[in-house]
């Protein structure tokens, strides 16, 4: 199973519309400097818990955007000012 989940990570990743997991991703490995193979396991693991989470509330997936690069880089603005 979890070599399923690594390789649909590496899809979602690779893809053209690859939504909040592309972007977590470019942010974990541009940004961040962590290492592309873990950095897939765990969008591998967030995508078994999107998976999870829409079997267990019978809900469709809705695709949204990652808003954790604007609320890094805001604190990291809002530090810079002032400092």
């Amino acid at each position: 199973m979890r070599g399923l989940l690594v390789q649909a990570a590496w899809s979602a990743v690779r893809s053209k519309t690859g939504g909040a997991l592309q972007q977590r991703y470019k942010y974990k490995t541009a940004g961040q400097g962590a290492s592309k193979k873990k950095t897939i396991v765990a969008i591998g693991r967030r995508l078994a818990e999107i998976m999870y989470s829409i079997v267990r509330n019978k809900t469709t997936y809705e695709v949204r955007q990652w808003n954790g690069i604007k609320d890094k880089m805001i604190i990291m603005v809002e530090h810079a000012l002032s400092g």
